[in-house]
């Protein structure tokens, strides 16, 4: 199986690729193109060659990856460098729903219409995070960039007794950082959304769509769009996960003097 995992309290901070499929879908709307599976890991290289995010973040769950190995008939598979001759057939059941150990990729992959995205767009997003871990004769080295979290605790098992949002002091988003709150305490898991932290990665999208559109859009104009649609996406995957039944809360960090 998969070499390194974490407990599923280790993090939960806002996906990278997640937001990145977001922005993929506001360029596609905007530049009115549909972005080939190739174009998408251009891209993801051309982003994150440019960007000031030290690490991009995606996870999955051990059980995912060993109901994959299993489908495959393999007795361990390295999902972070996998055998060349595996690795189609790995894209194809990491891009399946029912495999894809990311509970908001699996109802994306489920339900695009929902989500306002196209499900290729998905795909090719998962695709070209996979295909450029794997790249290590890569001149750039930006594989070393990506950050995959294998969970090993089924988070459709951890039974969240909340939701929380969580706001930082503007001391810490003037210097461009966001709290980071594990999603539990002791024996009490929560639901933990960082929409700050989340804020600081879509400005920086929406400035990076905007070097590739007409001078017509601005980037306050991506931002927005990024924004809604991010929130549209977040309230659906709330609504399939939890299904209104958890309480919902708003904690906000102070400074002490």
């Amino acid at each position: 199986m998969e070499r390194a995992a974490v407990s599923s309290d280790t993090s939960n901070a806002p996906s990278a690729q997640a937001e990145f499929v977001v922005a993929l879908a506001v360029y596609e709307g905007m530049a009115l193109i549909t972005l080939t599976e190739p174009a998408v890991l251009a891209l993801l290289r051309k982003f994150l060659s440019v960007s000031n995010k030290r690490t991009f973040y995606f996870h999955t769950e051990r059980s995912s990856l060993e109901e994959i190995a299993r489908l495959m008939r393999l007795d361990y598979l390295d999902v972070r460098l996998p055998e060349k001759d595996q690795r189609q057939r790995l894209l194809t059941e990491l891009t399946y729903p029912g495999q894809n150990g990311c509970r908001h990729f699996r109802y994306m992959l489920a339900y695009p219409g929902e989500y306002e995205v196209r499900r290729e767009l998905v795909v090719a997003c998962i695709a070209a995070f996979f295909e450029l871990l794997w790249d290590r004769d890569d001149p750039s080295q930006l594989w070393k960039r990506l950050r995959l979290v294998v969970f090993t605790e089924d988070k459709e098992k951890a039974q969240e007794q909340a939701i929380t949002f969580i706001k930082g002091y503007q001391e810490c988003i003037d210097y461009g950082i966001a709290p980071l709150i594990p999603p539990r305490r002791g024996r009490m898991p929560v639901a933990v959304l960082h929409k700050q932290a989340a804020a600081l990665m879509r400005s920086e999208l929406a400035d990076w769509i905007g070097t590739m559109l007409t001078e017509d859009v601005n980037a306050a104009q991506i931002l927005e769009a990024i924004q809604s649609l991010a929130e549209l996406h977040a309230q659906n995957t709330l609504r399939h996960v939890f299904k209104g039944r958890l309480p919902v809360y708003d904690v906000s960090l102070q400074i002490r003097v």
